[in-house]
């Protein structure tokens, strides 16, 4: 079951990169500040949200809680932060 997760997870992975990646900064987020957090609203293709929804169901406990598609977003951006910082150097 595992690697069925970690196919999804790769998946969800690139299609978020290449959102990211096609998406500037300006061009489609929204960041508000509430309580010290920000708010960021991002809008995704079709297959991308199929995906973080397969992703959910893959992440679902044994009690039937299914984490929510923020919860699995925030989870890929801080993944992918975390890779891009660690694998490139400061210029």
């Amino acid at each position: 079951m595992s690697s069925g997760r970690d196919d999804v997870a790769r998946r969800l992975y690139r299609n978020l990169i290449d959102e990211l990646d096609c998406c500037p900064i300006a061009g489609g987020l929204w960041m508000s500040d509430q309580d010290n957090q920000k708010q960021v609203n991002v809008r995704m293709g079709a297959a991308t949200v199929a995906l973080i929804d397969e992703c959910r169901i893959k992440k679902r406990t044994p009690q039937g809680n299914i984490p929510t598609r923020s919860d699995i977003v925030r989870e890929a951006v801080e993944e992918y932060l975390k890779r891009e910082t660690v694998s490139k150097p400061d210029k």
